[in-house]
């Protein structure tokens, strides 16, 4: 079984290219992708304005967790013990965890400033247009359904493929925003420079692995927590990464061989509705 989405860092650990490209039918153009790296780079520029600077988000970081230790030291150990034992240290950490909210709602105001901003807005609305005109350079009908899709890199061992989480990373899997829709006789899947099609004759089944994984973001516009993600009970850890149980592979044949697209439970109604396929429970 081969992940069409996955990339093969078995011989190659700087492999970047997914295995699935021979399923690409449509492509935009140089003159599009340039534009997309434009757009990228500009919403790059502005995220960075919106941070404070390194060396203050560090001192922030580190006020606000030895301010955090010391008031849960100073709770076990008892306010009158601890006054009695380390009044200098219960100090410290009050004016750590001053300064640490300090920094936090300036980071925040900061954060909201620029977003807020005129040229922000007008950024925003050009990525807009640029996604829409690569859509439509795609031939995405307007009615695509958009659904997460995961991407990961992964080793393979006498078959058995193991993901592997990329530095600077807290989980292997990446949900890739992709539109789902059918043209004639296939199954599509675009992203914002590429169509993937597969024959509806290809597809197979619709397998479910219960096991509980993460990706590093949410990305819809309704909360995780609320409307039809609520019933799939996603968490939400202090860094952002959004943890579900169960997820699903969607199994096609092609020459052969079986090839595999991963996505979140939530996404499942969506692909059930799409392929007539209704999903098996792991043995």
């Amino acid at each position: 079984m081969k992940p069409v989405f996955g990339i093969d860092i078995t011989k190659n650990k700087n492999n970047t290219e997914i295995n699935g490209k021979i399923f690409i039918t449509k492509t935009i153009s140089e003159e599009s992708e340039k534009r997309l790296d434009k757009d990228a780079e500009d919403f790059e520029e502005t995220m960075e304005k919106s941070k404070l600077p390194l060396w203050i988000r560090v001192v922030k970081s580190i006020c606000l967790c030895f301010g955090m230790i010391v008031i849960a030291a100073v709770i076990r150990a008892g306010i009158q013990n601890a006054l009695q034992n380390a009044p200098w240290l219960i100090i410290a950490g009050i004016v750590c965890l001053i300064i640490g909210i300090i920094l936090q709602i300036w980071a925040s105001k900061k954060s909201k400033a620029v977003f807020e901003a005129p040229s922000t807005q007008a950024q925003e609305r050009s990525m807009q247009n640029t996604t829409q005109a690569l859509y439509d350079e795609l031939g995405v009908p307007l009615d695509a359904v958009s659904v997460d899709v995961l991407l990961f890199q992964y080793t393979c061992k006498n078959g058995n493929i193991k993901p592997k989480i990329p530095p600077f990373q807290s989980t292997p899997y990446f949900n890739l925003d992709m539109k789902l829709y059918r043209r004639d006789n296939f199954l599509c899947l675009a992203d914002l420079t590429a169509e993937y099609s597969f024959p509806f004759s290809s597809l197979k089944a619709i397998r479910t692995v219960n096991k509980r994984i993460s990706v590093p973001s949410w990305n819809k516009e309704e909360a995780s927590n609320e409307g039809i993600y609520k019933p799939y009970k996603i968490t939400v850890n202090n860094i952002g990464d959004c943890f579900f149980k169960p997820y699903h592979i969607l199994e096609i044949e092609h020459e052969a061989e079986i090839w595999e697209i991963t996505f979140p439970c939530y996404e499942l109604p969506h692909f059930e509705q799409i392929t007539d396929l209704r999903a098996e429970c792991e043995k």
